[in-house]
């Protein structure tokens, strides 16, 4: 009876395994100071959404389109500026926050961007001030000052 040895074709079997697990955890992250995975993910600047550009700097994404906004909530920082970048899915629209100052046009040709920094906390409804067909009254959100 021969006994179970190594051979060169395991050992090259277990160093791909090896490296295919170094590299999973490399590309998925590290754990944190706080046991969590910090891991950098390169997010899509037309992606909907609130996003941390520094600390004083938050960018809003907004797609607007006959019926409604993307996203229809946002939350914000008090005392932080807040770049609103709106973009048009299909046709003219409006952007207005209600107690701001802020009220654009926005076309599909491109984004529309204005700046406000919020100083109190509250909710602030926004809407299209522009008539866009049959969605038009659809066409509401809030924003929510934290």
């Amino acid at each position: 009876m021969v006994a179970n040895r190594p051979t060169f074709a395991s050992g090259v079997l277990l160093a791909a395994g090896v490296l295919t697990l170094s590299v999973l955890f490399y590309a998925c992250g590290s754990p944190g100071p706080d046991g969590g995975v910090e891991q950098e993910v390169a997010r899509d600047p037309n992606a909907p959404g609130v996003w941390q550009v520094r600390p004083d700097l938050y960018e809003a994404v907004i797609v607007a389109f006959e019926g409604g906004f993307d996203p229809f909530e946002l939350r914000v920082p008090i005392g932080a500026e807040v770049r609103f970048r709106v973009r048009s899915a299909d046709l003219v629209h409006g952007f207005l926050i209600e107690g701001t100052g802020i009220e654009i046009e926005i076309s599909p040709f491109g984004p529309a961007e204005v700046s406000h920094t919020f100083t109190e906390v509250g909710e602030y409804p926004f809407h299209c001030w522009v008539y866009c067909g049959g969605g038009h009254p659809a066409m509401m959100g809030k924003l929510i000052v934290e």
